[in-house]
């Protein structure tokens, strides 16, 4: 893999020219973060992190105003918890935590509360395809592109337009990742072969990224 002054120069002799200048760190910080976030995929931290994701966000508030608007972070977290593990075993700390501390839980958390009380309902399970973790990378490629909207770089681009995008700069970093993973630590694009346009479908059309931007599209405000 790459050290950090790699990826600079990288980054410098790719795209200077092609963004602006203030993006480059940007690029450099999606980079770094796949780089991590994308070696030796597991389940088990997956779940971990985004639990303690949840947690961290949710305990931010839980009710937050965004342009003057108060909004209940908990019930998007309570409505994620019928399907995702995460969401589920978040909602159990986030509610257990503030009954410690004396909080007054919030009607969705009062909720499921009585819920789980009273039905003990069964965990959603963690994840698709145990044998392929490809949902997992692609959830990490989906949050590199977050990120470069929160830079202000557009997700996607119209066709026949030579602005670049979060997408493609993605799936870019995503190529050169690959070709230096000497020690087999990524998972491999199906086929030998990623593109703009698979990073495009992925951002666009995959249900679990879509879901995924739901959650992020809160926090592209704060």
């Amino acid at each position: 893999m790459m050290t950090e002054e790699q990826v600079k120069r990288k980054v410098d002799i790719h795209w200077r020219g092609k963004v602006d200048n203030e993006v480059l760190p940007r690029i450099v910080e999606v980079w770094l973060y796949l780089q991590s976030n994308l070696a030796d995929l597991s389940r088990d931290s997956e779940l971990e992190g985004s639990v303690e994701w949840w947690f961290q966000h949710i305990m931010r508030g839980p009710i937050i105003n965004i342009a003057g608007h108060d909004v209940d972070l908990t019930e998007q977290l309570i409505e994620e918890s019928a399907n995702d593990a995460a969401a589920f075993e978040a909602a159990k700390k986030v509610s257990a935590s503030m009954i410690e501390n004396g909080q007054q839980l919030t009607p969705a958390l009062a909720g499921f509360v009585v819920t789980v009380l009273r039905d003990n309902p069964e965990r959603p399970k963690s994840g698709h395809g145990t044998r392929s973790l490809t949902d997992l990378r692609n959830e990490r490629l989906a949050f590199a592109v977050w990120m470069l909207r929160r830079a202000g770089v557009s997700p996607t681009r119209k066709v026949g337009s030579e602005d670049v995008s979060g997408c493609d700069i993605v799936a870019d970093v995503f190529y050169y990742i690959v070709a230096s993973d000497d020690k087999g630590l990524i998972r491999q694009p199906k086929g030998g072969s990623f593109s703009e346009k698979t990073m495009y479908d992925i951002w666009v059309k995959n249900s679990r990224v879509k879901a995924q931007k739901t959650t992020m599209g809160v926090y592209l405000d704060l």
